[in-house]
């Protein structure tokens, strides 16, 4: 850790580290990667063993995506 010089740190973490974490089917997320970048779509299905699923997009398209292509809308 360093200090940023306003009372914060700075913390690196090693990617490996990291999880993905992963809505409750039917939850909204934000398409971040790949076709339909930055679109809002509802979680449909999960593969976990495969880290995958299934979005729909608000136009009615449905993608399959990676968790990493993803994230939860607050």
């Amino acid at each position: 850790m360093r200090d940023r010089g306003d009372g914060g740190d700075v913390i690196r973490i090693d990617q490996d580290a990291l999880e993905t974490v992963v809505p409750k089917i039917g939850k909204n997320v934000k398409i971040l990667n790949g076709e339909g970048r930055g679109h809002v779509a509802e979680l449909v299905s999960t593969e976990k063993k495969e880290c995958k699923a299934v979005l729909k997009l608000r136009s009615g398209d449905v993608l399959e995506k990676a968790y990493d292509d993803f994230s939860k809308v607050a």
